[in-house]
């Protein structure tokens, strides 16, 4: 497919690294000049400089002959516009656009193609709401992700787990479960029956839902009671965690813009709001920082929110959890807080499930920064291996089957017959194996 990304931003060159390695056309536009020079010499892409949202620009592009338009630029606004020229003068078929603001979202009355046509939303704060409730929910986990019924977790081993020693074959068969991958000797590998658990193995595992507190207590794995919250930063991130949560724990925001303080007021009845910088040492151990259960720093400033996280975990906090913007930085305090969120990872996790989203492919997820990728594919009528065993089918050796949604239901068992509208989850450190799984399930 011929793609074309408006940006150059840190999600649309992670972007047009990803979708290039799937063989897809990709031409990318924006008018930053370094930042394109950088993009078309280091990636397998076209690089045009320009203001995207300019009709002669987006001609340049070959807008009129593009299968899919993404807008990932900084400011809302923009992407809007970009999706009407996109679609008023060169008549594109798929336009996806990231919107950050909820005021925009909240109104649906906005869009159509009579009015604003945008095929595609993506809200990475909506996303990334998600992703921190399910972490709040089961705070055992190194990372948690899931597709309806079907949980994914990551959870890693310590010197005095009961699973040390233990083969894979013998979890999966005490706690209805599939591992899939294991995290060890600073590589990922593919997990075989055989294999024994090790002291400081990060496993990727599957389950439904009801299983995952039993797993984390076999596995010996600390899930402390979450009571009191604190939330750094209340932009976009903080506020729609406010919203998915507010009823349910007791939260402490801060917020260094004034501003921001008063309009979260108004709307969060319940919510303490401390107006200050959330790196300032003393007014966190003054609001009792070693006392709360779960730390977000939420802010659009990757130094603070570092900071702020470090403080939080040596003060005493029980579990911290940094956002990021930037990969590079993730490894330099992983170590030191319990978990790390990259912001860009949601906004592509969500565009790729768009772009690959058809008869087969049902949503896209990852693990890890993009180190593992989750997906989830249906079966449809015309699926070859219709009515035949799991065993049967000729998934690609870097492949893994994590399990089966049927009737809302998940299923760990690898004799299953497969069953028309059945979706099955798959895990890869290899994502061509997206291209590779929707090719089979189509034309198998």
């Amino acid at each position: 497919m011929k793609i074309l990304i408006l940006g150059s931003n840190d999600v649309a060159y992670t972007l047009a690294q990803v979708l290039s390695k799937m063989d897809h056309a990709i031409t990318v536009v924006d008018n930053k000049v370094d930042q394109i020079k950088h993009i078309d010499r280091e990636l397998d892409v076209k690089g045009i400089i320009g203001y995207p949202t300019y009709p002669f620009v987006l001609d340049k592009a070959d807008c009129a002959t593009t299968d899919i338009l993404i807008a990932v630029l900084d400011q809302d606004e923009a992407n809007m516009v970009a999706c009407q020229i996109a679609h008023s003068l060169f008549n594109v078929p798929l336009k996806i656009a990231r919107i950050k603001n909820h005021h925009y979202l909240n109104q649906k009355k906005l869009y159509g193609n009579q009015d604003l046509p945008i095929d595609v939303f993506i809200s990475p704060e909506i996303v990334l709401s998600k992703q921190i409730t399910s972490l709040i929910n089961f705070p055992g986990v190194e990372e948690i992700r899931f597709f309806d019924s079907a949980y994914i977790i990551l959870i890693k081993i310590t010197p005095t787990s009961a699973w040390v020693g233990q083969t894979a074959r013998a979890l999966e068969q005490a706690h209805q479960c599939i591992i899939s991958h294991t995290f060890s000797n600073e590589k990922w590998q593919q997990i075989t029956p055989k294999y024994k658990v090790n002291i400081g193995d990060e496993i990727l595992l599957s389950a439904k839902r009801g299983n995952i507190s039993k797993i984390l207590a076999s596995a010996g794995i600390d899930s402390p009671n979450i009571k009191h919250i604190m939330i750094g930063g209340l932009g976009h991130n903080g506020t729609n965690l406010i919203r998915s949560i507010q009823h349910e724990y007791n939260i402490k925001a801060i917020e260094k813009d004034i501003h921001q303080c008063k309009r979260s007021a108004s709307e969060f009845d319940d919510l303490t709001i401390l107006h200050g910088k959330i790196s300032d040492r003393q007014l966190l151990e003054e609001e009792g920082i070693s006392r709360v259960d779960f730390y977000c720093a939420l802010t659009d400033d990757e130094s603070e929110n570092i900071l702020s996280s470090l403080i939080a975990k040596k003060s005493g906090c029980k579990k911290v959890l940094c956002l990021l913007k930037n990969t590079s930085y993730s490894d330099c305090i992983s170590d030191h807080v319990d978990h790390i969120l990259l912001s860009k990872i949601a906004v592509i996790n969500a565009i790729l499930t768009e772009i690959h989203k058809g008869r087969s492919i049902d949503a896209v997820k990852s693990i890890r920064g993009g180190e593992i990728t989750l997906f989830k594919m249906k079966i449809t009528e015309h699926f070859k291996y219709l009515n035949k065993p799991i065993k049967s089918i000729p998934f690609p050796n870097t492949t893994n089957l994590l399990g089966i949604i049927r009737k809302e239901d998940f299923y760990t068992d690898k004799d299953l017959i497969v069953s028309q509208d059945d979706f099955m989850i798959f895990s890869t450190i290899q994502i061509i194996d997206i291209q590779n799984m929707d090719n089979l399930f189509k034309f198998a």
